[in-house]
């Protein structure tokens, strides 16, 4: 199969979780068989090419520049997820045409393909494809670990999560707490927990310091990812 993977963050410039994710699964998918693109995009003024494009093939990859001022000029609406995902969505759908995409995932983080699933899942062929999101992690959830309450802004923005997340065929969530996360929100039916694949190593075994017990963390945690597995 040909794997479509949207997300601003990947293993191309220095990132978070999602990029690691990617780190792990483009590889794996490749092993087994299958073929990887991906779709990114930039909001910066001027964009730089990337200096390397490992795990992908440059020629797998597309970058899209993106200009806010623009993007708002033409959709002023107050979630910038939606907005986003609204002008991404016609590029998205002609890479998939272009590239003869089999399986698009996407991440739920700024609900990147939310207009794109819904104007392919509405058009002829949709069947021969499946949409899947990867639940990184709602919006809600870092402000539920903060305690703070969600403002006008994020709530669209959530929103807009979590409505990519109920139209997708197929939503894969990286821990057990995730999936019941998901469930409290309805969405189980169509929920795949695949175990973030990190291994923890001590420093004899591995080319890396390994974990450090010297490191006070004063705030809160938000256990609603994979960190389930690290405990």
């Amino acid at each position: 199969m040909r794997i479509l993977y949207v997300s601003r963050e990947t293993p191309l410039a220095p990132a978070g979780g999602i990029a690691t994710y990617l780190e792990y699964m483009v590889p794996a998918m490749e092993a087994a068989g299958h073929e990887v693109f991906l779709f990114s995009w930039t909001e910066a003024e001027r964009p730089a090419r990337p200096l390397r494009h490992a795990p992908f093939r440059a020629d797998r990859v597309h970058i899209e520049a993106v200009d806010p001022r623009e993007v708002w000029r033409i959709c002023p609406v107050p979630a910038h997820n939606l907005f986003l995902s609204t002008w991404l969505s016609d590029r998205i759908a002609e890479k998939v045409r272009d590239w003869d995409i089999d399986v698009v995932e996407a991440t739920d983080f700024l609900a990147p393909c939310l207009t794109a699933f819904q104007a392919m899942q509405a058009r002829r062929g949709a069947a021969d494809r499946l949409f899947v999101t990867y639940n990184h992690g709602l919006i809600e959830d870092f402000y539920e670990a903060d305690q703070l309450s969600l403002t006008a802004a994020a709530r669209l923005n959530n929103l807009c999560e979590r409505q990519q997340l109920r139209g997708s065929d197929l939503v894969v969530a990286p821990s057990h707490a995730a999936a019941a996360r998901l469930a409290s929100y309805g969405i189980s039916d169509r929920v795949e927990v695949i175990r973030e694949p990190y291994t923890f190593r001590n420093a004899a075994a591995a080319p890396w310091p390994g974990l450090r017990d010297e490191i006070q963390y004063m705030g809160r945690l938000a256990l609603s990812k994979g960190i389930d597995k690290l405990i």
